[in-house]
């Protein structure tokens, strides 16, 4: 019956090898007959995958390495990022992988793995389906050449999947415009186009020519519309009276005793800026006017009248007791 032989010395390397046999005694041996090819094909010797991480399809992506005291929040439903990348590095020797993924929580907890020709693997996440809740996703990886694979990762790489949230619409970007006073008058979209009867017109005291938006209005101010007040940081302020709603926490002074009126009386050449003290208003481009009328008084009476007129508009002003400087 055929005799097995064992190769001497073992093969170590894979391939088409060709074998010659001979007989032989204790003092001679036969010529060689004619041999035979054999294909030997050892096990290719496989390490385990590094870089395990999985990232998010958002931009710039969100990322998260195996192993991370930390594990990486993916939404789901509504939000935009509901996707993400498990990947990791090529590994020597290997002409494919296995992605094992293993999961706890809700929605689907079966274990399954997955062959892939590259380091890395798209995956959509699922969450609880229609219901609330995380589903916790670990993945293990390796590497393999043919039939013969290498071991798996040891760290898990960790994914929670959340969904039944949903997203309000899309965060709608909007520009306040200002009067030489700081109240916001109009209000425009991106694009530039004004939002009609967005903003009101104010009367000299702040009253709003249409119903108290929500926000920044009169002087800058937060208008509270639920109460018609407007809120100047260290006291409420009402635009119909004119008046605030409690004291002046400054002491009072001979040019403000009242301690409850608004701007000295006076909206349209004072400000409160935070509701303790009345100043002048100035503006940068009024101020400039100003200085004109100062340093350069009018040459000729045309220049002499665009003067004063600059001037007037800086600096109108108005009281029960009538018109001062």
């Amino acid at each position: 019956m055929p005799e097995q032989l064992n190769s001497h010395p073992p093969r170590s390397v894979s391939g088409s090898h060709q074998y010659n046999i001979a007989a032989c005694n204790d003092a001679d041996c036969s010529t060689y007959g004619v041999g035979a090819t054999a294909t030997v094909t050892l096990p290719t010797t496989l390490g385990v995958p590094t870089g395990l991480q999985a990232c998010t399809d958002a931009t710039p992506p969100r990322c998260q390495q195996a192993g991370s005291s930390t594990v990486l929040q993916v939404l789901v439903d509504g939000f935009q990022v509901s996707g993400y990348k498990v990947s990791w590095n090529w590994l020597a020797n290997a002409t494919s992988y296995e992605v094992h993924a293993s999961a706890s929580g809700c929605g689907t907890t079966e274990p399954s793995t997955t062959p892939v020709a590259v380091p890395e693997i798209g995956v959509t996440a699922i969450g609880c389906g229609s219901g609330h809740g995380t589903r916790t996703v670990s993945y293990q990886v390796r590497g393999c050449a043919g039939s013969n694979c290498g071991g798996w990762t040891t760290v898990l790489l960790r994914v929670e999947e959340t969904s039944g949230l949903t997203r309000s619409a899309p965060d709608t970007i909007t520009y306040l415009h200002t009067d030489a006073l700081h109240s916001a008058i109009a209000e425009t979209d991106a694009s530039g186009n004004v939002i009609v009867n967005s903003r009101p017109r104010y009367e000299p005291y702040g009253n709003p020519s249409v119903p108290m938006p929500q926000g920044p209005g009169y002087t800058g101010h937060v208008m509270d519309s639920q109460t018609g007040l407007v809120y100047m940081q260290q006291r409420y302020y009402d635009g119909i009276a004119g008046r605030f709603l409690s004291t002046d926490p400054i002491p009072a002074s001979p040019a403000s005793f009242n301690r409850y009126w608004y701007a000295n009386n006076n909206p349209y050449k004072n400000i409160d800026p935070d509701g303790r003290q009345s100043s002048m208003f100035d503006h940068p481009s009024l101020r400039g006017s100003v200085q004109t009328l100062l340093v350069n008084p009018g040459r000729g009476n045309a220049s002499e009248k665009w003067s004063r007129m600059l001037c007037l508009a800086a600096l109108p002003a108005w009281s029960p007791r009538g018109w001062s400087p």
